[in-house]
């Protein structure tokens, strides 16, 4: 595990896979000084074949340090690969799609400074045109699952009521509330949780880290909170929600579900 003495407070890590609609108004939104130094951030590429991301981030900000991997290692071991790179308090797990500012990161840092049980926290989510992503979720079930891999998303009409609860519509989304878990795409995680109960798993692929992470924690005693007093806008892609059962994504996300609904059940 890492060695946290004379470590950086935060550190944020954004890992990068043909992200370059992306990543350069996400990294100009950080790139506000934080108490007049600059975020330390670390950028993953993870093999990317179809855009310019190495050039992107060297071009415009040569002081991020850039790891660049020979193949697409998956999300988990990626994010890991930042975690390990760079000894901190804090790690921001970004999505590049995500748009947050400094200063909205150092609510959330601070909220975790006065609250030393909180293993993980994430800001309200929303879309570009302003409206809520609802990404405060109790853990799945198969009937979830499911649903999810048929369709039935938020902005549906109508949902099933277990759907609902899984989403948790009907939350008072304008108050901090203790949850089961929280959408990988801007996650604070505090590094004395990671050292205890481990990084992400890299059985993990793509999805379901971000779970996983928030299932084990809780086993541990660590909360988890949805803080909506920060705010970030997420380009929510959903890239495993379209082009039906030929979709890759999509079976991969399914046998990532049934990998940690197997965990959480029998293990």
């Amino acid at each position: 595990m890492i060695e946290r003495q004379n470590s950086e407070q935060l550190v944020v890590i954004i890992v990068t896979y043909n992200s370059s609609d992306f990543i350069l108004p996400c990294l100009r939104n950080l790139s506000a000084t934080r108490k007049n130094r600059e975020l330390q951030i670390v950028v993953i590429d993870n093999n990317t074949s179809s855009d310019n991301i190495i050039n992107i981030v060297k071009n415009n900000f040569p002081n991020i340090t850039l790891i660049k991997n020979r193949e697409n290692i998956g999300l988990p071991r990626a994010l890991n690969q930042g975690i390990y790179s760079v000894p901190a308090i804090y790690y921001l797990i970004l999505n590049p799609d995500v748009l947050i500012k400094s200063e909205e990161i150092e609510k959330l840092v601070k909220h975790l400074d006065r609250h030393p049980d909180i293993g993980i926290a994430g800001p309200r989510l929303e879309y570009p045109d302003g409206t809520m992503q609802f990404s405060a979720r109790t853990f799945p079930t198969i009937f979830t699952i499911l649903a999810r891999g048929i369709g039935l998303v938020e902005q549906k009409k109508w949902l099933p009521v277990s759907l609902k609860k899984h989403l948790m519509v009907d939350l008072k989304h304008q108050e901090p509330k203790e949850v089961d878990w929280l959408l990988g795409a801007a996650l604070l995680l505090r590094g004395q949780m990671l050292s205890e109960i481990g990084y992400f798993n890299e059985k993990y692929f793509l999805y379901y880290g971000d779970v996983d992470l928030c299932w084990r924690a809780r086993k541990k005693g660590w909360k988890i909170v949805y803080y909506p007093q920060v705010q970030a806008v997420h380009h929510y892609q959903r890239a495993s929600a379209r082009g039906g059962i030929f979709n890759p994504l999509k079976w991969s996300h399914f046998f990532s579900a049934m990998r940690f609904l197997i965990k959480k059940n029998f293990s």
